[in-house]
């Protein structure tokens, strides 16, 4: 039970607009490179950077609804849906 309350805390924490700001860089990092603004390795590490936060973010997500849907089976009731 307190993972679930763990877990949930952890993912309260996250900047709500962080997606969409992510978003809205990534695609501005796409056009300056097809434009030649920035250089192939800049844009990987670009890259690199998204993927990583993007992974720890679903992650974060996904361990908050696994924890759920640990605590629901184990108390075999419905606390979250």
């Amino acid at each position: 039970m307190q993972k679930a309350f763990d877990e949930d805390k952890l993912y309260k924490k996250m900047d709500v607009s962080f997606a969409q700001d992510f978003e809205r860089l990534t695609n501005e990092v796409l056009i300056n490179y097809q434009k030649r603004n920035i250089g192939l390795l800049d844009f990987l590490d670009f890259y690199d950077s998204y993927k990583q936060n993007t992974v720890q973010m679903n992650n974060t997500i996904f361990n908050r609804v696994s924890a759920f849907e640990d605590l629901n089976f184990y108390t075999g009731s419905n606390f979250f849906n």
